[in-house]
């Protein structure tokens, strides 16, 4: 039986990992996920909707080029 702090820590550790992939972007040009809280490299395309990407030369690739990347 699992004791009741088994039990509390589980929980934590299961929102923690949840929360984790909530704020998870793939990146288009190269496929890394990327945090969208932290990114530093974001694109907007049709009206406002952000693409995270994961560094400055994917942002350039795909600034470049967006309908390459499905945009």
């Amino acid at each position: 039986m699992l004791s009741s702090l088994a039990i509390e820590l589980t929980y934590h550790i299961i929102f923690l990992f949840i929360h984790r992939i909530d704020s998870m972007a793939k990146d288009p040009v190269c496929n890394m996920m990327v945090d969208e809280k932290k990114a530093q490299h974001i694109s907007e395309v049709n009206g406002g909707q952000k693409v995270y990407l994961c560094s400055a030369h994917c942002k350039s690739q795909f600034d470049q080029n967006p309908n390459k990347y499905g945009y």
